[in-house]
């Protein structure tokens, strides 16, 4: 006879701390005030920063009305009124949605909200004066991020408008969310040991229990229960952990995928933005971020934002990585594509940050070329960044993760192939799984963990932040520190050490069927490559006579550079990308 499985009717202890974490999480947000009227208008994006409106003026939007089209964009504006708030007091504006929405007050660019993130800090801006609040949101079908439960059935290409507001924020319950967070993950995470969970569970919920939550939710219970988890959780040393794990942010922002490369415009900026303010808001808060070309449409379309940016990269918070011009195939260009990718991409850094970079940063490129170090090396890059094997290998698990990686013609850089994920959102249980599937443990380096939400950008969110500072004062963890990437590759892969040698090919073990699907792609690819060789040879022979066209000829192979893209050239997107991708290389 079958083994019939027993439903269990009872609560237990764990799930009635998740029960209770859920109560206080609707006690975050305080003073809800509705905004209104909000006008809007539909648009459809028709190129980098280009729209066609569906509306000829703006028409109001009310709660309950059906809103957002297909892949469409929105211009939202609204006012508050001077009156309104008080500017001695900080304010919020909540909205929940599961759009991509850049934020402007009063002109000046305030941060952003999507799936992950529900707020934007107006305080900044409270000179009381009226605040001019305009939005622009973009809405697709499939949303950049599927791991927001709270969002998650609200998802599909139209929206039901739930308000916009002004809210202050109850710092005590938020930051106990914030712990309470933290205790959860560790529960239910088989990577920590059976005991610890045990712990965790019983004194969490003794915390709790000093709340009541029938009789009303007060600040002063809310501090006590924070004050039994730091004194009994956090104070505790009876459980230890072992490991070292770098913590480093970023955000992956494929340049098209399930979306057309004309809306990167926008994912980039809001990306870029909700940084910055992490930035504005915790000292040591620092985030690197990836491909010139996108450092590119921020200063050519954003011009405001980009100087921004430059003097945070100055204050060495804003660190930019990654010596491509993109994050190509590393597949299926040829030498001289790879070659300019890093030329066109060191030259950006070059003339805009005042020097080149050492890194190449490919997280989720499918597989690497043998010949990628002799490329590397020349083009001044020490060290070598993919989680891509370790991931996603379907047969073969990688056998390293802190190695030497030598090329064809003896070439060495530095690579780091972290053991977990690229997308992760610092969780204790990331961070022990991490240093659990580490492979290189006796090496003397640390492993490396990215956190931040990524594909469609968007990056760290406060609630890592704040989940990073607990997380040093748990000694269970694995011992974890906030750094840059350059620190972390700086301090961890000296010369001396002693440090495994891969040779040849990164090959993955996955995404095969990108090396033959869509070959239209790889066809037009394959002629461009020999007809820019040729325009150059041909172009020198006029080179006496000053005309050698040398800033046509790198914008065109800037524009061919961006098509070897590995979500474009490979053919792993969506049709309107290939459309796109045809149109450009034909």
């Amino acid at each position: 006879m079958a083994h019939i499985k027993v439903v269990r009717r009872s609560m237990r202890p764990e799930d009635y701390i998740r029960l209770r974490y859920g109560w206080l999480k609707r006690r975050v947000y305080e003073d809800m005030t509705p905004v209104a009227p909000v006008f809007i208008r539909d648009a459809r994006q028709t190129g980098e920063n280009e729209f066609v409106f569906y509306d000829k003026t703006p028409r109001e939007l009310n709660v309950g009305d059906l809103y957002y089209t297909p892949d469409g964009s929105i211009f939202f504006e609204t006012t508050v009124p001077s009156d309104a708030y008080d500017p001695q007091k900080p304010l919020r504006l909540y909205y929940k949605t599961t759009g991509e929405v850049i934020v402007k007050v009063n002109g000046a660019y305030a941060g952003g909200v999507d799936p992950n993130r529900v707020t934007v800090d107006l305080t900044p801006y409270l000179t009381g004066k009226d605040l001019h609040i305009e939005m622009l949101g973009f809405n697709r079908s499939k949303p950049d991020d599927e791991r927001n439960p709270e969002t998650m059935a609200k998802r599909g290409c139209r929206q039901v408008f739930e308000g916009i507001f002004l809210c202050r924020i109850n710092e005590r319950v938020q930051s106990l969310c914030y712990d309470l967070e933290l205790m959860t993950d560790i529960m239910g995470a088989e990577v920590f040991d059976e005991d610890y969970r045990a712990f965790i569970i019983r004194e969490t919920d003794k915390a709790l229990d000093l709340i009541d939550f029938d009789g009303g939710v007060t600040d002063a219970e809310v501090s006590a229960a924070s004050d039994y988890l730091g004194t009994h959780v956090y104070a505790d040393k009876t459980y230890k952990g072992s490991g070292r794990v770098a913590l480093v942010a970023h955000s992956h922002l494929d340049i098209a995928y399930y979306w057309r490369r004309i809306h990167t415009v926008q994912k980039n900026l809001r990306t870029v933005l909700l940084q910055m303010r992490l930035m504005d808001k915790y000292p040591e808060f620092t985030y690197c971020h990836t491909q010139p070309f996108l450092y590119e449409t921020l200063r050519d379309h954003y011009p405001e934002v980009f100087r921004e940016l430059k003097e945070k990269v100055k204050a060495g918070r804003f660190e930019p990585v990654g010596a491509m011009y993109v994050e190509p195939d590393c597949n299926i260009p040829n030498a001289e594509s790879l070659v300019r990718q890093c030329l066109y991409g060191q030259r950006f850094y070059e003339e805009e940050f005042g020097e080149p970079v050492d890194t190449c940063w490919l997280p989720d490129v499918f597989g690497n070329s043998a010949i990628l170090p002799q490329i590397l090396k020349k083009s001044g890059v020490d060290y070598f960044v993919s989680n891509k094997m370790s991931t996603w290998n379907d047969t073969n698990r990688f056998p390293h993760n802190s190695f030497i990686w030598r090329g064809l013609d003896g070439s060495e850089v530095f690579a780091s192939v972290p053991p977990t994920h690229f997308i992760s959102w610092n969780e204790p249980s990331q961070v022990a799984e991490n240093w659990a599937a580490y492979q290189d443990k006796n090496s003397g380096v640390e492993t490396l963990q990215m956190f931040g939400y990524g594909d469609g950008g968007s990056g760290a969110t406060e609630e890592m932040v704040e989940l990073m500072r607990r997380m040093e004062k748990l000694s269970a963890l694995p011992e974890t520190r906030h750094v840059t990437a350059k620190t972390y590759l700086h301090e961890n892969f000296p010369p001396e050490k002693d440090l495994a040698v891969w040779e040849g090919e990164l090959y993955l073990e996955m995404h095969r069927g990108t090396f033959t699907t869509k070959a239209r792609l790889k066809k037009f690819n394959r002629e461009l490559e020999e007809k820019f060789r040729v325009a150059e040879i041909l172009s020198l022979f006029g080179k006496n006579r000053g005309e050698y066209p040398a800033g046509r000829l790198r914008a065109l192979y800037k524009k061919f550079l961006l098509q070897q893209f590995h979500d474009i050239l490979p053919g792993s997107h969506i049709t309107p990308v290939f459309e796109d991708a045809v149109k450009d290389l034909t």
